[in-house]
């Protein structure tokens, strides 16, 4: 378990007994991003790639 540092918010992540990999993340890797997006001073909420 950890605290995301940017919005405060618990993040679990369980990972394989057999090695480091990160099996899941709870929050999902895009809710957490998204909740980085809401909390960021232009409140983009579209990214777009070249």
């Amino acid at each position: 378990m950890n605290i995301d540092p940017q919005t405060s918010q618990l993040v679990i992540q369980v990972v394989s007994g057999n090695s480091i990999e990160i099996i899941r993340k709870i929050p999902a890797e895009e809710v957490v991003q998204f909740a980085h997006t809401l909390d960021s001073p232009t409140g983009n909420l579209v990214q777009s790639k070249a």
